[in-house]
């Protein structure tokens, strides 16, 4: 279990940018650690290995500030991580991050239980989009469209469905079946994951 207690909070990027909170800075026994905020991350979003989730069904429970489990993970995209890094987590096709967590394992014991029963917690999540720390100092700000209420979704997808291109009708299709299967979720309680 993390402990992890937010001691203070730093701000400010660029002088240009009013009160942008970047990270937050944290204390653990004999460690004292900067984990960069959700919002901090849409201006930098590289600066942590991304972990990206199955698809945007997941992000319903990320946002809820649930631990993100393995069976919603792209097992396929996994980046190269160590058991207590911090990590990204986002939805396919939305470059902007959704939380920040410590990795409970490393990224080789991720695909080796992932070719196994495939189950188990990859991610402790420390912050999130949606969370206290977000409401209150990041002025409730989202980077994109794809950003929902209660969870986060595809930009190509939302783009196609809102412009009616024929050429993207695929697209289109697939944003229109995230947000119902999304709405489904959300009103019966959630999905697996997987």
């Amino acid at each position: 279990m993390l402990c992890y207690n937010i001691m203070c909070f730093m701000a400010s990027m660029h002088a240009c940018e009013a009160a942008a909170q970047m990270y937050l800075q944290t204390k653990c026994i004999q460690q004292v650690r900067f984990v960069p905020t959700v919002t901090g991350l849409w201006r930098c979003p590289q600066l942590l290995p991304q972990v990206h989730l199955k698809h945007s069904q997941v992000s319903l429970f990320i946002v809820s500030g649930a631990d993100l489990m393995l069976p919603g993970v792209n097992i396929n995209s996994l980046p190269d991580f160590q058991q207590g890094q911090l990590v990204s987590i986002c939805v396919p096709g939305n470059p902007a991050p959704i939380a920040v967590g410590s990795a409970t394992v490393d990224s080789s014991t991720a695909l080796k239980l992932a070719a196994g029963q495939g189950k188990g917690k990859i991610v402790e999540m420390l912050v999130h989009y949606g969370d206290q720390l977000w409401q209150t100092l990041g002025g409730r700000a989202v980077p994109n469209e794809g950003f929902l209420e209660d969870a986060v979704v595809a930009l190509d997808a939302l783009a196609a469905q809102d412009n009616g291109q024929k050429e993207d009708a695929n697209a289109a299709a697939a944003a229109a079946s995230d947000l119902e299967q999304l709405s489904d979720a959300s009103s019966s309680g959630g999905a697996t994951g997987s």
